[in-house]
């Protein structure tokens, strides 16, 4: 008999494993459909009463890489990949900044609130 296992929050035991295996082999169904039909059978919902779909979805895979399920292949490509780093003469460095941060003066954090703002940083962290 299995452990019981938590995974995104919530505890699976022996008998809840089993019925998601049940669920994946039906018929031809994607992940997604795969996890909607695990929030119903499971009763797992947010608090406003919808399905906890995406919270399901991280457990079943995380279930799925301790091989504990096995679930079918995506059906289509994860699109959330990020595109590789652009440099731009923006965040070149500069020329060295010597002495102590007293003589530097006073120093301000502003957040980035705009979109080239936000590339800037991500680009200067980046470069790191």
């Amino acid at each position: 008999m299995t452990a019981d296992i938590t995974m995104r929050g919530r505890t699976f035991n022996a008998a809840e494993l089993e019925l998601i295996r049940s669920i994946i082999r039906q018929d031809n169904m994607s992940r997604q459909r795969i996890s909607r039909e695990v929030c119903q059978a499971l009763g797992w919902l947010k608090p406003d009463g919808g399905l906890k779909d995406m919270s399901c979805r991280v457990a079943l895979l995380s279930l799925h890489r301790a091989g504990l399920i096995e679930l079918p292949p995506p059906r289509s490509v994860n699109n959330n990949r990020r595109r590789p780093m652009e440099f731009t003469t923006a965040g070149e460095p500069g020329s060295s900044i010597t002495g102590s941060l007293r003589d530097l003066g006073t120093i301000e954090l502003i957040r980035a609130t705009k979109p080239q703002q936000s590339r800037l940083w991500n680009e200067l962290i980046g470069r790191l």
